[in-house]
């Protein structure tokens, strides 16, 4: 057996087939629609982050989620996980993508509760004018919501269907083991020689006769 042959062999053996090996390769396949969705909703959920997440009545002002008051607010941190989410999806370890995408999932709720309750207490302090002053989420907030929830779907899809199309790591050893010696060297078991003997008497037979010549039987 050569060197090749003992690398495609195990030690009984029986050839083995070699375990995948992951690797890091920039592949984004616009072919995929799962991939087409998830960035799809990236880019919603970035053009959201640019549009009013809260609108107030009466005063005409509007607060979007990367910058309120002249500060930057906790929309830079959804827009940063998910461009690290775009980034694993690249390389195709969907696994990256679901934890940063849920992370920017996780942020952008703390702060829809936190908003909610402002917008609450506000309302109910100039409910007396009615609607004139109420406030509201605006566009963005619910561009912002669908873009971080169905982006968070889709990379769960992405990874379950790469499970389910990644090939078997642990090949059993085929049944039939690989021949240790090349075909010329195979010994050859000799033939066995023909016996031209009477059956009956044993006499030797006669070449071209059909009747033995000392008892008479047929051959």
């Amino acid at each position: 057996m050569n060197q090749n042959q003992m690398n495609m062999t195990g030690n009984n053996g029986y050839p083995v087939q070699p375990q995948a090996q992951t690797s890091w390769k920039f592949n984004i396949d616009f072919k995929n629609p799962l991939v087409i969705g998830f960035l799809a909703c990236i880019a919603i959920l970035f053009i959201g982050c640019f549009l009013p997440y809260v609108t107030q009545k009466g005063f005409d002002s509007t607060a979007n989620y990367i910058w309120n008051n002249g500060e930057l607010a906790d929309g830079i941190f959804v827009v940063v996980c998910s461009i690290v989410a775009i980034i694993f999806l690249a390389f195709r370890k969907y696994i990256g993508s679901i934890i940063f995408q849920g992370i920017g999932l996780i942020i952008f709720a703390i702060d829809f509760f936190d908003s909610f309750k402002l917008i609450k207490d506000y309302n109910n302090v100039n409910k007396i004018f009615g609607d004139k002053f109420k406030a509201s989420f605006g566009i963005g907030f619910y561009l912002i919501l669908i873009g971080v929830v169905g982006a968070l779907v889709l990379a769960i899809l992405l990874f379950i269907k790469s499970r389910k199309s990644a090939p078997t790591q642990n090949m059993q050893p085929i049944t039939q083991p690989i021949m240790q010696q090349p075909m010329n060297q195979v010994p050859v078991q000799p033939q066995q020689p023909v016996n031209n003997n009477c059956p009956y008497c044993g006499s030797p037979k006669a070449p071209g006769s059909t009747f033995c010549q000392n008892c008479g039987a047929k051959m």
